[in-house]
């Protein structure tokens, strides 16, 4: 793993090697497990070559890590040790670590980190600084990162609106499992403070997009692809008894019988999922309801194909139909 900006890399000496002259020397003691500056392990005794040593890695540099490789969160924990006070993650890395849903396009690197002014923004390759006048560092996972509304603002400069809306449900709806991250009115006055900040524009129309009770990303995306579509606003994980058992529908249309659902895991069904998931469309039908099914290569390679399917289901159930513009419908990104 290359050190960047100008450092070295650790690599395999002779006394690696299996059967090699010598043994490893030990690090020196007092230098921390989740990563240490290659300049306080110089100060306390550690030679260049050792600091080499495959046993270590350069996620950053002048960053060293025991072990050659790191998780995510070993990452931020490493950049971590060269925080200057009051800095925390911001921003898509902040995200990942509220385990908030982001586009493919916004979860990897830079890391991104935000300093509470006077100090200046933190300047070391493979990662963008910013600075701050609000928000205190909280700690979540052991490593400091803003709390999760003050970085759904901070996402402002790196995603579009429907992904800050699908953040922003997220916050407020929490998932199938987990509960929600804020409440309303700690969203409505973090903006409020935020005032005219960058992106606020496209934070307040995301928040007024957002709804209670969407639980997924895709989910989020298609109710707002059939807000474009100028269809009725569906009712986001609405519940209904189906042949005497308890079904939660992604998207519906309960006036009609109608439902949207997005489908991501059919690569990795079981046969017995297979056959639970095939008698409740069963009882949903056998109850009258008429459910589409969306997958990814729908919803991201042909929204127009969704739509056009949904308008001939509201059509059959009632809803009038009127001429749509299908090619104005937005493009998603995965």
């Amino acid at each position: 793993m290359s050190d960047g900006g100008g450092g070295f890399a650790p690599k395999r000496g002779a006394g690696d090697q299996r059967g090699g002259m010598s043994a490893r020397k030990p690090l020196p003691e007092g230098l921390p497990a989740t990563g240490f500056r290659v300049r306080d392990a110089r100060e306390r005794g550690a030679s260049r070559q050792r600091l080499e040593r495959a046993d270590l890695s350069a996620p950053f540099h002048g960053i060293r890590m025991r072990g050659s490789s790191a998780s995510f969160l070993d990452r931020c924990a490493a950049l971590g040790v060269v925080f200057p006070e009051g800095s925390a993650f911001c921003g898509s890395t902040a995200a990942r670590l509220w385990d908030l849903p982001l586009p493919l396009s916004a979860s990897g690197i830079p890391f991104r980190v935000s300093s509470l002014r006077p100090t200046r923004a933190l300047r070391r390759r493979h990662v963008i600084g910013s600075e701050r006048g609000r928000w205190p560092a909280v700690r979540h996972h052991g490593v400091p990162v803003l709390d999760p509304v003050a970085t759904w603002i901070t996402l402002a400069r790196e995603l579009q609106t429907h992904d800050l809306t699908a953040v922003a449900d997220r916050l407020l709806s929490g998932t199938l499992r987990t509960p929600p991250l804020a409440g309303r009115a700690d969203v409505d006055r973090a903006l409020e403070e935020y005032g005219a900040g960058a992106g606020s524009r496209r934070l307040r129309r995301a928040l007024a997009d957002s709804r209670e009770r969407a639980w997924s990303r895709p989910e989020t995306l298609l109710r707002l692809l059939v807000g474009h579509a100028g269809l009725p606003e569906p009712q986001p994980n609405f519940e209904t008894l189906a042949g005497g058992e308890l079904a939660v529908i992604d998207l519906a249309w309960p006036e009609l019988r109608v439902g949207l659902e997005y489908d991501g895991r059919w690569h990795d069904r079981t046969p017995e999922q297979w056959a639970s998931d095939a008698r409740r469309r069963e009882r949903l039908a056998d109850a009258g309801w008429s459910v589409s099914h969306v997958r990814a290569e729908d919803l991201f390679g042909s929204p127009h194909a969704v739509i056009a399917r949904l308008v001939r289901r509201l059509a059959a159930a009632g809803h009038p139909t009127r001429t749509l513009d299908l090619t104005k419908l937005p493009r998603y990104q995965p």
